[in-house]
């Protein structure tokens, strides 16, 4: 039973495993599985930190519920709980407790805790106020340098009513497994198997390797003239960003790795499902037209790019959606015009790019439309709706549009 008076009359007892979670690990898991033996909890939430107050996070916030997510799923009976994330701005325990208060006002909270944290409980904002609105439950670390129950009695004037699990927790840093994954280490056992795939997958803690290390990968996996095409549409994207006052390292990686998943034999629905992507009725009978959303997969998962707007031209550059950003309409034009392209008309449009862009965007949606339609190939939704959507932003209506005329 809780040993805590006010847990005994408690609707429900609720721990609290909060946390950076940058990335989870299997300390975290331990932590939460232990509360929940011991002290015979009803719940657990793994509760990610918004804006962490004395950590700079380098996964997203959302990012870091999905694996606080991942490791409450290992834990019968606990769930993530996005209240900090959703909260935005600086997240202090103090507030969340507050507001988990006034939204389950029946029930205790006890905050689980690593040993370690003890010696830093007092430094927590309006740490006397926390002491009011919860309990904590600590699980000694290995190789502690001080005994957790000496601790927990220091703190116990200051109002802080400190339990000590049985058991020890895994010594893990997350500081330390961000590095291991940096320098190529192995990280299994540190974190749960699909925290550890999803680090692989978002192409997180990695550094995005030189052009010539791409290169080499690219070399080895794409056929020459696929390849050819790929430089090709590197120095053009890049030329167009000069011309237009883009980023030009961003459209120039955007268009080195436009192509990456268009490998021999590529089989673009099982890498959707390899990546956890959806693929939709149209994609299914054009599976070639994924091969945007794969190789933006690939390159977060393979060269850890994590700049969303290169993603997202990569993505993009395939089917296009409404709402195409400068940079999205550069790579795209630039993958129709590079210089091994020899099509009539190519030259009209390369002219029309150096001047004008998102007409040289709208004329080449027109020819990929034509295309289509002659090769009887499905024309996804998106392309539809991106290439009206080009037209009600950049083109002023004709009197025909106007009047309705076929």
């Amino acid at each position: 039973m809780p040993e805590d008076a006010g847990e005994e009359a408690a609707l429900a007892v609720v721990g609290i495993v909060g946390g950076t979670f940058d990335p989870l690990h299997a300390g975290h898991v331990a932590l939460a599985a232990a509360g929940m033996a011991q002290l015979r909890l009803d719940e657990a939430l793994f509760l990610p930190s918004g804006d962490p107050p004395h950590k700079s996070a380098q996964a997203t916030a959302r990012e870091r519920l999905h694996m606080a997510e991942l490791g409450a799923a290992l834990v019968p009976g606990a769930k993530a709980c996005d209240l900090e994330v959703a909260r935005g701005g600086r997240t202090y325990t103090v507030d969340t407790l507050r507001q988990l208060r006034a939204l389950r006002p029946q029930d205790s909270f006890v905050y689980l805790i690593g040993g370690d944290t003890l010696p830093e409980l007092t430094s927590w904002r309006d740490f006397s106020l926390v002491c009011s609105l919860c309990s904590f439950a600590a699980l000694p670390r290995p190789g502690g340098q001080e005994d957790p129950l000496s601790q927990a009695e220091r703190l116990r004037p200051l109002g802080a009513r400190v339990r000590i699990l049985q058991g020890s927790g895994p010594g893990l840093s997350s500081t330390q497994i961000r590095a291991n994954v940096r320098q190529g280490l192995s990280v299994a056992g540190d974190v749960p198997p699909a925290v550890e795939r999803f680090l692989y997958i978002r192409g997180l803690y990695r550094d995005v390797p030189s052009r010539e290390d791409m290169l080499r990968h690219l070399s080895g996996a794409l056929t020459p003239k696929r390849l050819s095409h790929v430089l090709g549409v590197e120095a053009a994207a890049a030329a167009l960003a000069r011309a237009h006052g883009l980023p030009q390292d961003k459209a120039a990686l955007a268009g080195l790795l436009h192509d990456l998943s268009k490998t021999k034999g590529a089989d673009h629905v099982a890498l959707c499902e390899a990546y956890g992507l959806a693929v939709d009725r149209w994609e299914r009978q054009a599976p070639a037209m994924l091969h945007g959303r794969t190789s933006a997969a690939m390159a977060r998962a393979l060269f850890a790019v994590r700049e969303e707007d290169v993603l997202l031209a990569i993505e993009r550059h395939v089917t296009g959606e409404a709402g195409m950003t400068p940079l999205d309409m550069a790579v795209k034009v630039a993958d129709l015009c590079e210089a091994n392209r020899k099509y009539d008309g190519v030259g009209a449009l390369r002219e029309l790019a150096g001047r004008d862009l998102p007409q040289a965007f709208i004329a080449a949606l027109l020819q990929a439309l034509t295309f289509l339609g002659e090769k009887r190939i499905p024309i996804h939704p998106r392309t539809i709706e991106c290439y009206n959507d080009a037209l009600a932003r950049f083109t002023p209506p004709t009197q025909d549009a106007k009047e309705g005329s076929p």
